[in-house]
């Protein structure tokens, strides 16, 4: 049982990068090697930069302490197999579509949680070989390889898989808990995604500056491994063919693991079947208050949108970026004005090209946004509902591009004024500039209207097909940041021809001109269209 158990976690694993998530088929043909091609190249980029990395390490190492570059490149590479490898162990071991059926079946909930863990093992592996590996290359190259150096580091890559396992299954476990206690479980995979995002984003700015002072003072960073990070200090020596750091760091990384599999196995059952967003139903005799069909369109849409994990996580990101990035302008704008400074007295031209710069920001914010380029087509199968219903089909139309607003004009608008107040910026671009995002946005809102109109898919069997594949998103998402550089670059090589409030003037009114052309479509042609698709 558990081979076949095995055999089937592993092909589900594969499916998730070989498997045409449209049609269910296997990938063939150009499509399989695209896909294989693509992979190939995100390997060998990470596998470039790690390799970069661990020869700054091994070159600026001591002799006799490279297992000081050891520990690190092995704290790098848990550290990015365990990030990356967190949310498939929270979805392989507690949300898999078949968790029940096998529960159900006479299958000890510890076997069945073995053989998840072990797909989890295998892709962990796959993460930490884009750190470990490299560095491996690269000892090599250095002269550093002897064949019991090989032998030792490649079964430290094996055993720190056991590490990331662990950490992984402690992580899912964890999410699974605080799932349980919420009613809503969409919220917690949001709120879980929106934490990874945002480590994600401040590793990426820390990195540069952190490996720069770890590469500068090696002998301190030694020090601080053996003192704070044991297992990792015999992870480094275990590297340098140490027989007891590899005995210790294999019990310690073994000790972690059976215990994070007795948790998870001790609680599988309840973590796996408990309904996470039931509610009891309870009557409440409560007047119900009459409204506007627009109103109840518009809360259709607020609804669906709140409800959706995919809708938030790819439209929703843009507005939570503007809408921090303008608090923390309002807030801590006089960091960047006094960084801005000191650049425009010593480039004359600068002071005309903020507005320029601004233009560009909002454009690509608001584009991220870009929730009516789907609108229609997440209707799917049960768009005759609104078809049937004695509703004005430009009025389904119309809530649908007035909620796009509400995610995109409205946090722009904002984000552009939190700018100009920052960036110093006079009065009257200011103001031209709150106006284009406004425009901007409502323009963004309306064409992606009519590209989903043009181009439906009312067939998908996820909404990750139309929100994150859909040809008019993708239109939409890339276009908007092309108009924004394209409109950056028109207006540095014409500042002299016309001053920057006119040229500003002039975007305002090619969007207003775009806008009416939208509108009018979808009053002549889009709500015949919508009421026969």
């Amino acid at each position: 049982m558990l081979k076949t158990l095995l055999r089937k976690n592993l092909q589900e694993v594969g499916a998730l990068y070989f498997r045409d998530k449209k049609g269910g088929g296997k990938r063939t043909g150009g499509a399989l090697i695209g896909m294989i091609i693509l992979y190939v190249i995100i390997f060998l980029a990470l596998a470039l930069s790690f390799g970069g990395m661990a020869a700054l390490f091994l070159s600026a190492a001591p002799a006799g302490s490279e297992w000081i570059a050891w520990a690190v490149m092995g704290i790098l590479s848990v550290v990015m197999a365990s990030v990356l490898n967190a949310i498939l162990s929270y979805v392989q071991l507690f949300m898999a579509h078949d968790n029940e059926m096998l529960l159900s079946m006479p299958i000890p909930p510890g076997t069945l949680v073995l053989s998840r863990m072990v797909s989890v093992y295998v892709m962990g592996l796959v993460y930490a070989a884009l750190a470990w590996l490299p560095t491996m290359f690269v000892g090599f190259v250095q002269g550093k390889m002897t064949a019991l150096l090989f032998v030792s580091q490649l079964l430290m890559f094996f055993v720190q898989g056991l590490l990331i396992l662990a950490l992984t299954c402690l992580f899912g476990w964890v999410v699974a808990f605080f799932a349980t206690k919420f009613k809503n479980q969409k919220i917690v995979t949001v709120i879980v995604c929106l934490l990874f995002l945002i480590g994600i984003y401040v590793l990426q700015f820390k990195t540069n500056a952190l490996l720069n002072r770890l590469s500068e003072n090696m002998g301190r960073a030694g020090e601080v491994i053996k003192e704070s990070i044991w297992p990792f200090y015999q992870l480094g020596h275990a590297a340098c063919g140490s027989i007891s750091a590899i005995l210790l760091f294999t019990a310690f990384s073994a000790a972690i693991l059976a215990a994070a599999y007795f948790l998870v196995s001790k609680t599988y059952i309840k973590m796996s079947t408990t309904k996470k967003s039931g509610t009891k139903a309870k009557f409440k005799e409560k007047q119900i208050k009459a409204t506007s069909a627009n109103k109840a369109l518009l809360k259709k849409e607020a609804t669906h949108f709140v409800n959706s994990v995919t809708c938030m996580l790819n439209s929703g990101l843009g507005v939570i970026f503007m809408v921090a990035g303008s608090i923390f302008l309002f807030i801590k704008g006089d960091i960047l004005a006094d960084r801005i400074g000191p650049l425009a007295e010593a480039i004359p031209e600068l002071e005309q090209m903020l507005p320029l710069a601004v233009i560009v920001i909002v454009c690509m914010m608001e584009s991220l946004g870009t929730i009516t380029a789907a609108s229609v087509s997440l209707e799917g199968k049960h768009i005759w509902m609104l078809q049937s219903m004695p509703v004005d089909p430009l009025a389904v139309l119309n809530a649908k591009i007035q909620f796009g607003v509400y995610l995109q004009a409205i946090p722009g608008t904002i984000l552009a004024v939190a700018l100009a107040i920052a960036l110093g910026i006079n009065d009257s671009n200011a103001v031209l500039l709150a106006v284009f995002a406004a425009f901007f946005g409502r323009t963004s809102a309306t064409l992606g209207t009519v590209l989903n109109l043009k181009h439906p898919n009312l067939d998908w069997t996820s909404e990750q097909t139309p929100v994150k594949r859909g040809a008019p998103v993708a239109f939409l998402l890339f276009g908007g940041w092309i108009f924004g550089m394209a409109v950056a670059v028109l207006g540095f090589f014409s500042r002299n021809l016309m001053p920057t409030h006119i040229f500003i003037l002039v975007l305002v009114v090619v969007l207003f001109g775009v806008y009416a052309y939208s509108n009018k479509w979808l009053k002549t042609k889009g709500a015949a269209i919508f009421r026969y698709l």
